[in-house]
Formats: C-alpha cells, sequence, structure tokens
C-alpha cells in the first residue's frame, strides 16, 4: 500500500494512510503522506483466537477511526470549498473501509497484492464445496480442476484450513459494497486469461500496476534487519545465472521436503541463493 501511494503521488494525488498501531511504519520515512494512527484496541484478541475472529475484531474497531477522519475530511473540503475528490484505496482484508465508503457515497478501490489468479481460485471453492469436491480428498489433489484449467486442486487455497473458516474467510473478501475499480499488482502479459476472467467478473476497470516494487521503491519495511551479506557473492555470478528460492512468510516444510528441495536444486548446477528466515533454519535443518 505504501509503493502505491509512493506511486499516485508520484501522479500528483495527495495521499492519507490510515495505519493501526501495530507494525506501523516510521512516518519520517515517507515524508510526504499523512498518516492518520488508528488504535485498533485488539488486547486478548490475537490471532492465536482464531484469524477470522482476529479480522473481524480489526474492522470493527478500526472502522470508527477512518470514518473520524474521513468525515472530517470532507467536511474542510466543504468548508474551503475544495473540489478534489476523495477516494479510498483499501486491502480487501479491511473490508471495513469498503463499507464506509459505501455509507458516505465515496468512491472505493481495492488493491489486490495478489496475483490476479488468486480471485477465481477463491471464489469456486465454495462451488467446489457444494459438489463435495472441497475440502479436497488426497487422491484429487493432482488433478486438474475442469473449471480452472491449468490449475489443480491443491493449487487453491485454503487447503488444511477447516471448512466453514474458509467459507467465511470467502466471504470477508467478497465486496458487499461494489467497488469502481480493482488494482492488481501484477502484470498484464503474465496472467492475461485470468485477467479476462476477473473483468468479465466484475464489470469494471481492472488496472495491473505491478510489479510495485519496481515502479515505486521505498525504504524497507521488513520486520527483520535485511542481511546483505550475500551481495559481494552475487556480483560475481554471471548475469541472470542465479536461481533465487523464496517461500515466503507463512509456508512451512518439514526437513525432509526441504532436503530433497535442495538437492533437486543442487543437482541443477546451478549458483543457488535460498532465502530462509532464521526461525524455519532451526526447524528445517
Amino acid at each position: 500500500m505504501l509503493q502505491l501511494g509512493s506511486y499516485l503521488h508520484s501522479k500528483g494525488f495527495s495521499i492519507t494512510i490510515a495505519q493501526s498501531e501495530y507494525n506501523r511504519p516510521d512516518p519520517s520515512n515517507h515524508p510526504d503522506f499523512h498518516f492518520i494512527l488508528m488504535s485498533e484496541n485488539l488486547s486478548g484478541t490475537g490471532v492465536s483466537s482464531g484469524f477470522i475472529q482476529f479480522l473481524q475484531a480489526l474492522n470493527d474497531n478500526c472502522r470508527p477511526h477512518i470514518e473520524k477522519h474521513v468525515i472530517q475530511m470532507i467536511n474542510t473540503q466543504k468548508e474551503k470549498s475544495e473540489k478534489e475528490s476523495i477516494v479510498i484505496i483499501y486491502d480487501n482484508l479491511m473490508f471495513c473501509a469498503g463499507s464506509l465508503a459505501g455509507d458516505l457515497g465515496l468512491p472505493s478501490i481495492i488493491l489486490r497484492s495478489s496475483c490476479a489468479a488468486f480471485v477465481p481460485a477463491y471464489r469456486i471453492i465454495p462451488q467446489l464445496h457444494q459438489e463435495g469436491r472441497f475440502p479436497i480428498k488426497d487422491s484429487m489433489l493432482q488433478e486438474i480442476i475442469p473449471e480452472f484449467h491449468p490449475f489443480r486442486y491443491k493449487d487453491l487455497p485454503f487447503i488444511g484450513i477447516p471448512i466453514q473458516q474458509s467459507l467465511q474467510m470467502i466471504s470477508m473478501m467478497n465486496p458487499k459494497t461494489p467497488p469502481v475499480a480493482l488494482i492488481f499488482n501484477t502484470l498484464e502479459f503474465l496472467e492475461q486469461s485470468t485477467l479476462t476472467q476477473v473483468r468479465d467478473l466484475y464489470q469494471i476497470p481492472i488496472f495491473t500496476i505491478g510489479p510495485l516494487h519496481k515502479t515505486s521503491p521505498i525504504p524497507s519495511t521488513s520486520f527483520l534487519n535485511e542481511d546483505s551479506t550475500c551481495i559481494p557473492w552475487l556480483d560475481k555470478q554471471s548475469p541472470k545465472s542465479v536461481i533465487y528460492v523464496s517461500l515466503g512468510s507463512l509456508a512451512t516444510i518439514d526437513a525432509k521436503v526441504a532436503t530433497k528441495m535442495a538437492w533437486g536444486l543442487a543437482k541443477s548446477n546451478q549458483p543457488l541463493l535460498w532465502v530462509v528466515r532464521p526461525v524455519r533454519i532451526v526447524s528445517m535443518y
């Protein structure tokens, strides 16, 4: 969202960031933005209590703060007779912002930081559940989903999560108030067929502006100190010769799978850089 804000600011837009106290960015790193700090009041409502409950509490508690500040912005504009438009851009998990925009008669845009394929992937799950194909049987994991070629059942999100939680999550992510547009952090030529599906589904403008980290680089927002000790080694490698491996911040694999992956990569005889979080090294090796 900060990268998108930087991009829009470079095009002349005024940017206000509504940010909860948890993991908030340093405003001094973003002097062009105005920050609204919200108290989410989540003491005793951690993710351990259940992600659905946590997400609902986060939205319920943040909405009054957003509403207060947006109404102040509207009133200030009226007092100054300003004609600038207010547009609310929000992450799809902060659905309270979308409903607030609808209540105040403001246009809203959803930023989806995931690939475009995630949208039809999660939207097909209720249909598969109704037809008895989700949760997925182990024998079906490798099979192609006929309605979602070339994806396999194992490629679907929410595998391993109780079905009722999955359906609740999908319901939360479906916007109750229609947005005027969607923004995807992806490239048009990478997901042409999927983006066609999404455009047919929503019938609103779809903007592909990725990769945002290249379009609008900003100071690091990593939760860990960045390790740059690999840079001298990388500088010695031939251009486009290094295999980069990262499983992301949520994936977990056991030592047996990690070892098979490592040997498979090693046998490619290509230079290899595998990023592993420190806490995962203990569990993997």
